[in-house]
């Protein structure tokens, strides 16, 4: 029995389809690369006596037996039916995986698919593993999204202030109450407005701005100033007195 050894320059001995040329069988696969390598690898391959077994008589093909182009045009009508729009959406082809095929194959495929597709659709050749044609990819990815004009800074700080959510419940009962107790000084009470303050310290002013907005969605600040309250004067809310001067 003859005994030659196939050299490989591709995904695994499984992705190996044969032309018949008889009785042939294959050895262990031995590898000579390291993850995030090309793959290099030999598979003995044994044949019968006076048979002539040749590299060219091996081919890859898709482990699902499929044909590139039949799953471009499957993908292509489904994205046609789904929605017409998506059709007229620019496209790049990217052609992956280019680490397990010489050079000169992934660059005949990539030629090919361009006499296709025509000069609209880019063809990359690209792979993850040894980063061929991704920075490539990245740029023309870039260079078709829209250039828009920046948004006033207003606008922008205008949409982060709204809540990502708002909760809607039945409105309840006033449960405070404004009292004037002097000139320019005024008191709060309610349970609502009191449990507000415990948890913050009004010395702090980024905590008393925050119980200045709380106050004014509850509609306490709209009630002080029905009671006469002007900003600058003084609030009082569960025994703490503060200068309110709401924005």
């Amino acid at each position: 029995m003859n005994s030659r050894t196939l050299r490989l320059g591709a995904l695994s001995a499984g992705l190996l389809s044969t032309i018949p040329v008889g009785a042939i069988g294959l050895g262990d696969m031995v590898l000579h690369s390291r993850v995030g390598e090309p793959l290099r690898a030999e598979v003995p391959i044994n044949a019968e006596p006076g048979e002539t077994v040749e590299a060219r008589c091996f081919t890859l093909a898709p482990l699902d037996g499929s044909d590139p182009q039949v799953n471009f045009d499957v993908i292509e009508r489904e994205l046609e039916r789904h929605d017409e729009r998506l059709a007229r959406l620019p496209r790049i082809l990217a052609l992956s995986k280019a680490d397990l095929v010489p050079t000169q194959d992934a660059e005949a495929a990539a030629a090919a698919w361009r006499e296709r597709l025509g000069d609209d659709v880019p063809v990359l050749v690209t792979s993850s593993a040894s980063h061929i044609g991704i920075d490539e990819l990245g740029r023309e990815l870039l260079r078709r999204v829209p250039v828009e004009e920046a948004r006033p800074l207003d606008d922008l700080v205008a949409a982060e202030a709204l809540a990502e959510h708002q909760v809607f419940r039945p409105a309840a009962g006033r449960e405070w109450h404004v009292e004037s107790v002097g000139e320019g000084a005024y008191k709060v009470v309610g349970d609502p407005v009191e449990r507000l303050l415990s948890r913050y310290d009004v010395e702090n002013e980024e905590a008393l701005a925050h119980v200045e907005r709380r106050l004014k969605r509850m509609g306490v600040i709209r009630a002080l100033e029905a009671a006469g309250f002007e900003p600058g004067d003084d609030v009082e809310i569960a025994g703490v007195v503060f200068e309110l001067d709401p924005g």
